[in-house]
């Protein structure tokens, strides 16, 4: 999809380029013309422009000032000059300045055709997938940080862990400073309490100060810290000088505490303590008794994060270790697994969401069929099924508000039976109500977008009828639904199978062929009436259409008795 204008202050040049870049069909182009340069500036200010094809000698401003000024708005904007003058002095200035072409008025069309199409391929050569990525990866360095954070925690809160070539490629690629393949000690942070009145850059930029805190304490050790939420963070620890390639991540032996675990958990102390003196802060921390391979940081990361949940004492400024979580016995009765993978899951709410919203029905339903089945073998309605229910209904409800509509037929009765888990005889029948819910705002969303393609799809038609005369161009007719031009071209093709402008193109010549037979209207005014930008082109296209002229198509067909 291109934008295209033509610039010069003799119409004529203008009036015929135009047409003969109307008849190109292999792009998807959008044309313009100007009659001078002030008039073009108008036009580029208010759409953005691939390609220009303009005079050089126009009154106002020289075809030279005017390439600075659209290069400054949109700078992979391609140029062609075509001018009456072969002075070297205007090709320099032109070619300094980053001209496509140069072209004079007498080498002709087919050079002029050449031109655009080298012009065309220089634009989309731009957007080659190579040279994006080259470019991704220059953006990269800047954004390292923020992908080293994105890509640990993933490593810590995934359900699968990663392959481990996969996971070296990328500890290189992101210049993580810790071990791909040997053990990591994990460490959880949570911020008790922030400052009254405290935004949002202002607390992190505290929890970068605890990270610096952090580092400086564990010197020792090669560290990589991640926030994972508002007043949460994630610190992975390996020692230094690395541990030998055979080490893995048994305790130790005879009994003993593992030498990584006790310099940190003892060192934790030290760092509370300087929160709490320079940043005027509570932290608490929960770590592991031990390092963990990286296939095992989930289930660890998860298992942390569970005991610090849970907390102890003032439930402020706590240091947990896992050896120092509660009794089995003085826990709810219910498996540790399945607590785990529910935590999991509804830590995945997010994605889900955003499939529901999106009307991605696959990924949205293998997301709730795996919560609802990991609790169905608990006690009926026990706290997990009830945290699962109500996690799940709150996600549709919410749906329903965002779309500010419910269902058919919906009542107070069935958003009370979404919304209270004793509506329902057993776990059985509560799953299957989350999943008929579900499948009534898909079927809703559907029916819905359906509704409004026809709609868009019907009023671009009714507008190009009853404007057969006025500008059709793409960007005017995006202006009446409120669509970035691109996007409704390749929206109305998908949803019609037809270029909007082999449509217009359509229309314009059955209302032609109409005229013709049933009126008596003058071929010039019929050429007006439809749209055509003269008689000679509306000819020639009419020709190329139906395999005859304007005047033998009405003499083919008097109906009207002429």
């Amino acid at each position: 999809m291109l934008n295209l204008i033509v610039i010069d202050d003799e119409p004529i040049i203008v009036d015929g380029l135009y047409e003969l870049f109307q008849e190109i069909r292999d792009v998807e182009l959008t044309i313009y013309k100007a009659y001078s340069a002030v008039e073009a500036l108008e036009t580029i200010r208010r759409n953005k422009m691939d390609i220009v094809i303009t005079d050089i000698e126009m009154p106002e401003m020289t075809g030279l000032q005017l390439q600075e000024l659209i290069v400054s708005q949109w700078p992979a904007c391609r140029i062609i000059f075509l001018t009456g003058y072969s002075d070297f002095s205007y090709v320099q200035s032109a070619v300094r300045n980053g001209a496509a072409d140069f072209i004079l008025k007498t080498e002709g069309d087919e050079k002029i055709i050449a031109a655009f199409y080298k012009a065309a391929h220089s634009v989309s050569r731009e957007l080659d997938a190579e040279q994006l990525l080259e470019k991704a990866k220059r953006q990269m360095q800047l954004a390292r940080p923020a992908l080293q954070r994105e890509y640990l925690l993933h490593l810590v809160q995934s359900d699968v862990p990663e392959k481990d070539h996969v996971r070296r490629q990328r500890f290189e690629e992101l210049a993580i400073g810790l071990h791909p393949e040997r053990p990591v000690l994990l460490v959880l942070g949570r911020v008790d309490n922030w400052h009254a009145d405290m935004s949002g850059p202002d607390k992190a930029l505290l929890l970068y100060a605890v990270q610096n805190i952090s580092e400086e304490y564990l010197s020792r050790c090669r560290v990589a810290f991640a926030s994972y939420s508002v007043n949460k963070f994630v610190m992975l620890v390996q020692p230094v000088p690395p541990e030998q390639p055979g080490d893995r991540a048994e305790p130790a032996a005879g009994g003993r505490e593992d030498p990584l675990y006790m310099f940190v958990s003892g060192m934790l102390d030290n760092i509370q303590a300087a929160c709490k003196k320079y940043l005027k802060i509570s932290v608490s921390f929960a770590v592991g008794q031990r390092p963990a391979d990286w296939a095992e940081a989930g289930r660890r990361w998860m298992e942390l994060e569970l005991l610090l949940g849970r907390g102890l004492g003032l439930g402020q400024e706590v240091i947990l270790t896992e050896r120092r979580e509660p009794a089995a016995e003085a826990r709810l009765a219910h498996s540790e697994e399945t607590e785990q993978k529910l935590y999991r899951l509804l830590k995945r709410i997010d994605r889900a969401e955003a499939a529901l919203e999106n009307g991605h029905q696959e990924p949205f339903f293998e997301w709730l069929d795996e919560v609802l089945q990991t609790v169905a073998a608990e006690t009926p309605f026990n706290p997990l099924q009830t945290e699962a229910y109500y996690a799940s209904a709150q996600l549709l409800l919410r749906t329903f508000n965002r779309a500010g509509a419910y269902p058919d037929g919906w009542r107070a009765e069935q958003l009370d039976r979404l919304m209270n888990i004793r509506y329902h005889a057993d776990w059985r029948e509560a799953s299957a109500h989350l999943h008929r819910t579900a499948s009534l705002i898909f079927e809703k969303k559907q029916q819905e977008r359906t509704d409004r393609s026809d709609e868009l799809v019907e009023k671009i038609n009714r507008f190009i009828h009853e404007h057969l005369d006025k500008d059709l161009s793409l960007n005017r007719l995006s202006e009446k639904v409120y669509m970035n031009p691109s996007y409704l071209s390749r929206l109305y093709k998908q949803l019609t199978g037809t270029g909007i402008s082999e449509f217009i193109l359509e229309v314009r010549m059955e209302k032609a062929k109409e005229l013709l037979k049933l009126s008596r209207h003058k071929v010039q005014d019929i050429s007006r009436m439809t749209g055509f930008e003269t008689p000679a082109y509306f000819t020639r296209l009419f020709k190329k259409y139906t395999g005859l002229t304007p005047q033998e198509y009405r003499e083919l067909h008097t109906e009207v008795g002429l």
